[in-house]
């Protein structure tokens, strides 16, 4: 049976609630002025979020539909509005009641656009201004958490951590001893990871806005110009934390002989736009105990996002729970000063 964080598009009333869609981007399109609706194509349908590539006569367009877990996304884009619309897609309507937004064409994602070498000259290039961004957003934490935006802020991970390791969620496509022994390791890192938030809590720069999913397939490009887009993953956390998913995705793709000539010219891209908050040694340290955090925040991102679903998508998804954390724990004392 669905629960009550299940999507209307994963229950029985899927079929209304894409007539309402429909019903709502023609509307949109009289008021808009974008001509007739043309076409629809579903890009993404999963349990935290649809994407659909609608064509009128005048425009292609992009609509999402927020699940439970991303609805804080409508807000944080609403919010960026003010002083980075250059940086993210335009926003053209949004129904905040229903977590549905229409947003312009962006581009292409990098991934499609380049091969690994291509997108990594990009992002040596876009990645600082990601990080002018976030330092932006530091004078505002308050009112991010405000638009709902999930607290990760360093003071709580240890206790979220806790409870995540105690969580069912953890069993869920595993077998017991497998659980049992994922918990243990967890658990016997847990005084580690307590003294690594702890360092970076005492740095500057320690909370801002994460993206949460920043990849090549998440930044858009046209010409020269480049936007980051899908925020349903982002949070308040340590800046740096952005960084995990970025370095994973990207580096995966590049021998591992071009790997550690690539990841210091990465990081330290990422880290000039950071200089006035520390040394270049400590801000390469906090950035190395940032990437091992990374691996917990993106773990209780996956337990929030992954739990939105039918039973059907919850058996695919959550396992990533697991393996996340697991990651974390083969990154072992990493994390430690």
């Amino acid at each position: 049976m669905p629960t009550d964080s299940t999507p209307p598009w994963l229950t029985r009333a899927r079929a209304a609630w894409y007539q309402g869609v429909h019903e709502w981007l023609t509307e949109t399109a009289r008021s808009g002025g974008f001509g007739a609706l043309e076409q629809v194509t579903t890009v993404k349908e999963r349990p935290w979020s649809v994407v659909l590539r609608v064509d009128f006569e005048e425009a292609t367009t992009y609509f999402k539909a927020c699940g439970v877990g991303g609805s804080h996304e409508l807000g944080l884009l609403l919010d960026l509005q003010r002083g980075w619309a250059h940086l993210i897609p335009e926003t053209l309507a949004v129904d905040i009641a229903r977590g549905w937004i229409l947003m312009a064409d962006a581009g292409r994602p990098l991934r499609e656009e380049f091969d690994a070498a291509g997108q990594f000259a990009v992002l040596r290039r876009a990645l600082p201004v990601y990080a002018e961004l976030q330092s932006a957003t530091m004078q505002s934490v308050e009112r991010l958490l405000q638009l709902g935006i999930p607290d990760r802020r360093l003071h709580r991970l240890p206790r979220l951590l806790e409870e995540l390791i105690s969580d069912e969620v953890l069993a869920v496509g595993r077998s017991a001893e497998a659980t049992a022994e994922l918990r243990a390791s967890a658990r016997r890192l847990l005084p580690d990871f307590e003294h690594c938030c702890a360092d970076l809590a005492a740095a500057p720069c320690s909370a801002a806005l994460d993206h949460g999913d920043l990849h090549p397939g998440n930044v858009l490009i046209r010409g020269g110009d480049y936007r980051f887009c899908d925020w349903g993953d982002s949070s308040v956390t340590h800046p740096f934390v952005s960084m995990g998913v970025t370095f994973d995705m990207v580096f995966s793709q590049i021998p591992a002989v071009d790997r550690a000539e690539g990841a210091p010219r990465l990081r330290d891209a990422y880290l000039e736009p950071w200089a006035t908050y520390g040394s270049p040694e400590s801000l390469q340290a906090d950035f190395l105990r940032a990437l091992w955090v990374a691996d917990v925040v993106r773990a209780l991102d996956f337990a929030r996002m992954f739990a939105g679903g039918n039973k059907e998508s919850r058996a695919r998804w959550l396992p990533l729970v697991a393996k996340q954390l697991e990651q974390w724990v083969q990154g072992g004392r990493r994390g430690k000063s």
